[in-house]
């Protein structure tokens, strides 16, 4: 039997990560269903993720997959739109932030196309803004200085 090393790797790595978030909330008080206390949701999720890691890596064990090598492009870019929204959404505003967080994270894809990504830009901008401004209430200005 051959396992798929990826799928066993990505398995107990999120396995690791709700067990993480599981023993981190054992430091609450968890309470129950009907009173929850403030370690009963993390509990609760961590529990749910490792469960996810454990179907993933069950899966690597009966299910053969044909593998790929790993891309570090996506990744690097994916991150590097993290950290940019970080730096510029109070400085540019909610808007332009999420428009340079969607044309960072299209760099790192092969797939899609230029006016695609636009029309993207544009509707996630607007939607956070929708959500996140009006909805929300968020003190975070559509557009810097306007």
């Amino acid at each position: 039997m051959r396992l798929n090393s990826v799928e066993v790797t990505a398995g107990l790595f999120i396995v690791a990560i709700g067990g993480f978030f599981a023993l981190g909330a054992l430091d609450y008080q968890i309470g129950s269903a009907h009173r929850m206390g403030p370690g009963y949701y993390p509990l609760a999720v961590g529990g749910l993720t490792m469960m996810i890691g454990l179907v993933i890596l069950g899966q690597s064990f009966f299910l053969k997959r044909e593998t790929r090598p790993a891309s570090w492009r996506p990744f690097f870019f994916i991150s590097l739109a993290i950290g940019i929204f970080g730096l510029t959404v109070e400085r540019l505003g909610l808007m332009p932030a999420a428009i340079l967080v969607v044309l960072t994270s299209a760099v790192g894809s092969e797939a899609g196309t230029f006016r695609g990504t636009i029309v993207l830009a544009l509707g996630v901008a607007l939607c956070s803004w929708l959500i996140f401004g009006l909805g929300l209430g968020l003190p975070l200005p559509a557009i810097a200085g306007l």
